[in-house]
């Protein structure tokens, strides 16, 4: 047996300079890992602004069916207020119907309420 040291064939590098390495190749993993990251959120945030943009879409349809019902309706109110002038041969400018009495009359002809 040989009492001495058998000598690698490999080459050595010191304490220092391995744990650097391995320092590196941690930050390195830990760059790649937040560039993945930043990578997702942006497909997140882009997903975010697809679902506002048809939420958006949404609600100008909302708007406009409201504006549909407003037109609609004032349609009905200007037909049925026709109805009721044909109906009593006056006009219903500065009148208002009586919700007891259905009686029509006319502003002028209210007594003043006192404030």
């Amino acid at each position: 047996m040989n009492d001495k040291k058998e000598k690698s064939d490999h080459p050595k590098i010191s304490p220092d300079m391995y744990w650097e390495w391995r320092c590196t190749i941690e930050e390195l993993k830990a760059a790649k890992l937040n560039e993945k990251r930043v990578h997702l959120e942006k497909e997140l945030k882009q997903k975010e602004i697809e679902i506002n943009k048809l939420r958006l879409a949404l609600f100008r349809e909302s708007v406009s069916s409201a504006r549909k019902g407003v037109t609609s309706a004032e349609t009905e109110y200007e037909k049925m207020k026709q109805r009721i002038e044909d109906k009593i041969g006056m006009s219903l400018n500065n009148c208002v119907i009586d919700d007891i009495s259905y009686e029509v009359k006319k502003l002028e002809d209210e007594p003043n309420q006192p404030n």
